[in-house]
């Protein structure tokens, strides 16, 4: 459970997206599936890709503060960048989030690190591509989840089809905001 100075703080976060525009966050049905999701798997390393102003960042650092886990986010947009560092610092956060600035199609390409959770959400034409990179960086077992799959249905067509066509994932919808898309990474792969 969220403490409540951070769930006030996650609420004004998602009202100023709703506000203002271009945040494109999660909605608040979502962000407690990912911190309950991220509880239940005992997630140590998660990687998102598309931070905006950090509300599902937050929703997923305080599911692994509790793991004593870590937050690794990809976002290219330096006003967004800004925006999720000092929500964060808010929060308490910032020293359990690392956040690299730059085109995520090239800086997730440059991640070492083994992840058990991944969130995508950024520009859709590019879901293949991330997909395909995410695949090489998580553990055997590991969750993969995609937003707007419903919202954006044409632009990521060729990315559920991506999906369907892997017999290493196993996939479901889930009904949250404008839809996701939940893999489940098999053993082997």
């Amino acid at each position: 459970m969220v403490e409540p100075d951070r769930m006030s703080l996650l609420d004004e976060i998602y009202a100023y997206g709703q506000e203002h525009g271009g945040m494109w966050n999660v909605s608040p049905d979502a962000g407690r599936f990912f911190h309950l999701m991220l509880q239940a798997i005992v997630a140590k390393r998660v990687l998102e890709i598309g931070t905006s102003n950090g509300y599902s960042t937050l929703w997923m650092v305080d599911a692994l503060e509790k793991s004593g886990g870590w937050l690794t986010t990809l976002e290219q947009d330096p006003n967004k960048v800004r925006m999720a560092t000092e929500n964060l610092e808010r929060a308490g956060l910032k020293e359990r989030v690392d956040i690299i600035e730059g085109d995520a199609r090239t800086t997730i390409q440059d991640l070492d690190k083994r992840f058990d959770f991944v969130f995508i959400d950024a520009d859709k034409e590019s879901y293949q591509h991330y997909l395909t990179h995410a695949l090489k960086r998580v553990r055997p077992g590991a969750i993969i989840v995609a937003d707007n799959v419903d919202s954006h249905a044409d632009e990521v067509a060729d990315f559920l089809a991506m999906i369907e066509r892997d017999p290493w994932l196993e996939d479901v919808r889930l009904p949250y905001g404008g839809g996701q898309v939940m893999m489940y990474v098999r053993p082997g792969r």
